[in-house]
């Protein structure tokens, strides 16, 4: 601890920690481990437990956001197919991870994060309010449905061209889709 405050020793740590880093880890690991921990590892872990995973995974991070765009690229996406697919444990952890790249790695490396759990609290309000609406109308649809509002273009790009909603959703449904789109647009 009696160093960690020297400007020069923390500079040389720094340095061995790129180094030791960019010899051990494969970043893909690091990303899909990430998304393994949000999707099922934290199930029964501790708070203290899921903040010292995160630090460790931040840790490694933090070394690689110079070298290697390819890992915050990939993170973008896990973590906007788990928030498509309602796919995560918990949205305080996925909130505190953002919250670690941003203290430890920086506040650009996280911002595309940080935008997208905003659209996704942001659809889900605009979904609240259509439901109201709809059950005002005396039209209540019975039906469970989610919509993602995507404002920024963030999510990950693959997933508008996986489905084609438009041919594949029975009659019945398409109705409460284009009462969806009236309402919103």
């Amino acid at each position: 601890m009696a160093f960690d405050n020297d400007k020069d020793f923390v500079y040389i740590k720094e340095e061995e920690n790129k180094n030791l880093i960019k010899q051990d880890i494969n970043y893909k690991y690091i990303c899909n481990y990430s998304d393994f921990c949000m999707r099922i590892d934290f199930v029964n872990k501790s708070q203290e437990e899921i903040e010292e995973i995160l630090n460790e995974i931040v840790f490694y991070l933090k070394y690689n956001y110079n070298s290697d765009k390819i890992t915050r690229h990939r993170l973008v996406q896990l973590l906007s197919q788990r928030l498509v697919s309602d796919d995560y444990l918990s949205k305080n952890n996925e909130i505190l991870f953002v919250s670690k790249l941003e203290q430890k790695v920086g506040k650009d490396y996280a911002k595309t994060m940080r935008k997208i759990l905003k659209e996704h609290e942001e659809s889900k309000k605009v979904l609240d309010e259509y439901k109201i609406a709809l059950n005002n109308k005396g039209n209540p649809s019975g039906i469970d449905f989610r919509v993602n509002v995507v404002k920024n273009n963030l999510f990950y790009q693959n997933l508008k061209n996986d489905y084609n909603f438009k041919n594949e959703i029975p009659k019945f449904f398409q109705f409460y889709l284009n009462d969806f789109e009236k309402y919103y647009f």
